[in-house]
């Protein structure tokens, strides 16, 4: 059984997860093993410390807080879901893999089908081709996605598989662009012509790949004004299930701080890699799992174990 790992996408779209494995694992978020009950902060926490064993190469730990989180959570959100049928997929346990994709939604079948999160066979009852977006403007959906993937090769991102998937070619959208600001001035701009003739692309237009294009691309722009405008955009868009509300946290925090203000969600740290200004430490997170983030101690050694090595 052949696999890649691809989660990371959901931990702010950074490559690399080093991070020490003692956070939270064995200590200080333990369930109550008498009464069995977990309670959503601790069902958040065994989620993000199953995908530090995964990616820590931990699988046996691994699968057991993914057999723990079937027990805790009815619904699992997709990427979590992954995380856990990807740890299954490196122990060969197929059969187990099989029980849980039968009792999948379509939405969540799409999600392995566009992602293409495990490099092994789904089962041949799961037709991707049939499962796949329908998309209104394919046209601009592949621009997007080369503006995308200069934004992210830019910053030394691997986009070898959206590369693949859209058949975009590396010299072409690279030659002739000198640095980031550069870069970002331009597909700003570009964007812009975009929103003026199209209006603000939906899900529906695009699709999640070009979404998510949409919003790296508003993100990285050094435009303060045009940036800020975006915001009730993209809030729009996670309510549409366009955009996750991640997205709408790392925005807001980058205008606020963009802007001289607090930041709400903790997203923003310094050269140091400390965090910046938050506006309410006690309440961040309540706050962070509220939009789907990691919690800020894993969050803060994530970013410190990939940047001070």
């Amino acid at each position: 059984m052949k696999l890649k790992f691809t989660f990371l996408k959901y931990v702010s779209n950074f490559t690399i997860l080093y991070i020490f494995i003692n956070i939270c694992i064995l200590s200080g978020c333990k369930f109550n093993s008498d009464n069995k009950t977990m309670n959503n902060q601790e069902i958040w926490k065994l989620k993000w410390r199953m995908v530090i064993s995964s990616v820590t190469e931990n699988y046996n730990l691994g699968v057991k807080q993914f057999d723990s989180l079937l027990i805790y959570e009815k619904n699992i959100e997709d990427k979590f879901l992954i995380a856990g049928l990807d740890l299954l997929a490196r122990n060969n346990d197929t059969l187990r893999i099989k029980q849980i994709l039968d009792k999948q939604s379509k939405k969540t079948l799409q999600a392995l089908c566009r992602e293409e999160l495990f490099v092994f066979e789904l089962p041949s009852y799961i037709d991707c081709e049939s499962l796949s977006e329908k998309i209104e403007n394919p046209a601009l959906q592949r621009r997007l996605m080369k503006m995308f993937v200069q934004d992210q090769l830019f910053r030394g991102g691997n986009q070898d598989f959206i590369m693949k998937k859209y058949n975009i070619n590396r010299d072409s959208i690279t030659r002739g662009i000198d640095n980031i600001q550069d870069l970002d001035e331009n597909n700003t701009y570009n964007l812009i012509k975009i929103i003026d003739r199209y209006g603000f692309p939906t899900k529906e237009m695009v699709g999640r790949d070009g979404m998510e294009a949409v919003f790296f691309i508003i993100q990285h722009s050094p435009d303060k004004e045009f940036q800020s405008n975006q915001l009730n955009n993209i809030q729009n868009s996670v309510d549409n299930g366009g955009l996750d509300p991640q997205h709408y946290a790392l925005l807001f925090d980058r205008i606020a701080i963009r802007n001289g203000k607090k930041q709400k969600y903790g997203t923003q740290l310094d050269g140091n890699l400390n965090l910046k200004p938050v506006d309410d430490y006690e309440m961040l997170d309540s706050l962070r799992m509220s939009m789907g983030l990691m919690p800020i101690n894993m969050y803060v050694s994530f970013l410190k174990g990939k940047y001070n090595k």
